[in-house]
């Protein structure tokens, strides 16, 4: 893997936990894509040792590799917060990693050890096996089904995290970063729901599409996930969208945006695809 050598140390027979497997996929492939990064920064090789156990009433998995080490450990989760040059990150990825690990109960922090670099400890509970009567069974709740989403926000690194997560979810995903381009993807394609920023910059933009899927895409205006930065100062209260749709204040955790998308999605009655 791009000269990195990967040392396994995975201890037998762990305890249980509950999950979200693709989440947790998304995390652990972010803290091995973010150490490959760092070690090839500084030198052409480098050594990633991935190390699981149980702690008490945890397991945990660690990730440690030999490049520089974090320049600020107090700061790495924040969102927006990156010493990757341009181009060469969002400043998303752990942040988003931080919210799904607390939503599953847990925690994650780093820490650098010399002469090896950083060093990301991830914790999650773990919980006995229980036995499933047969009437639980019957009362499985169906996963629900991917989508078609029409993602915009102007911003690029918002883009690419929430596409990220969305695709993750093998969720069919396009992307808009204004609203013309938005609804000339709409006049053209059958989407199950939008995900929008609601101001687009604060230009006059910032209703335009709210307006028009009102007018041309009725039966989508109950399917919109609106997207803000800090909460809007001085604007009346009847500019918001209406509808019932839901509003995420950023910067949200990855297990908000997917709580939206699946209330709305729950209720869509699939349609065919159109090649």
């Amino acid at each position: 893997m791009n000269h990195i050598r990967v040392h396994l140390e995975l201890a037998p027979d762990l305890p249980y936990t509950s999950a979200d497997p693709h989440q947790l996929q998304q995390v652990f492939l972010n803290m091995v894509n973010n150490a490959v990064d760092a070690m090839l920064e500084h030198s052409k090789e480098g050594d990633l040792w991935v190390r699981t156990g149980a702690n008490g009433d945890k397991l945990f998995i660690e990730f440690t590799d030999s490049g520089p080490g974090v320049k600020d450990a107090s700061r790495v989760f924040d969102p927006f917060y990156t010493t990757k040059p341009v181009g060469k990150g969002t400043g998303l990825g752990l942040s988003i990693c931080y919210g799904i690990i607390s939503e599953h109960g847990g925690s994650i922090r780093v820490r650098n050890i010399p002469p090896r670099g950083a060093s990301f400890t991830i914790e999650v509970p773990y919980q006995p096996i229980k036995a499933t009567k047969p009437a639980e069974t019957d009362q499985a709740v169906e996963p629900v089904r991917e989508g078609r989403i029409l993602l915009i926000d102007q911003d690029d690194s918002v883009l690419e995290a929430v596409r990220a997560i969305l695709l993750d979810r093998e969720h069919e995903v396009k992307t808009a970063k204004t609203a013309a381009e938005a609804m000339a993807l709409l006049e053209n394609r059958e989407f199950d729901l939008v995900l929008a920023d609601l101001d687009l910059s604060g230009t006059p933009e910032r209703n335009i599409l709210h307006d028009w899927i009102l007018a041309r895409r009725p039966g989508l205006a109950k399917r919109c996930v609106w997207m803000r930065g800090v909460a809007p100062s001085g604007r009346p209260p009847d500019e918001l969208p209406r509808n019932g749709n839901r509003i995420l204040q950023k910067p949200f955790q990855a297990a908000e945006l997917l709580a939206a998308i699946d209330a709305v999605l729950g209720n869509v009655q699939p349609t065919p695809v159109q090649r």
